[in-house]
């Protein structure tokens, strides 16, 4: 089967973006598992944080669902301290809330999100949620 789904990574600083974009298959999944595990690794940060911001789309089956849960885990044992997740949308939300690890925060808006991200931090990231607007 075809992969479905996309994900987008930028670094700034010790904060990994993730921009997931459509509806993911299992193929797309795994595609994206790879992708994300490699940039960790090569980002050679022992500490980091992590902000998702998702678009209308970004969802899949039951499997699909619980295996990004298996990444979120893994991002939180290999080095990510706190995760905040921008949603579209209250299913995203509610998918986030009752299937997924504990630690992570949602968020309606990437504001609050950055806010809340720069509080664990310590620090600003210099980036304003229009910085994080898609082009």
């Amino acid at each position: 089967m075809r992969s479905h789904g996309k994900l987008a990574l930028e670094w700034q600083g010790e904060l990994l973006i993730v921009r997931p974009q459509g509806p993911f298959n299992e193929e797309g999944v795994a595609k994206a598992r790879r992708h994300l595990i490699q940039s960790i690794k090569n980002s050679q940060h022992n500490y980091w944080l992590r902000l998702e911001i998702w678009d209308e789309e970004s969802l899949g089956s039951p499997r699909v669902m619980a295996q990004v849960n298996e990444l979120f885990q893994w991002c939180q044992d290999h080095g990510c301290q706190s995760t905040a997740v921008v949603v579209c949308n209250r299913i995203q939300a509610g998918i986030i809330e009752s299937q997924f690890i504990d630690d992570i925060a949602v968020f309606d808006d990437t504001e609050h999100a950055l806010d809340w991200l720069e509080k664990i931090a310590g620090h600003r990231f210099g980036l304003s949620a229009l910085d994080l607007q898609p082009d």
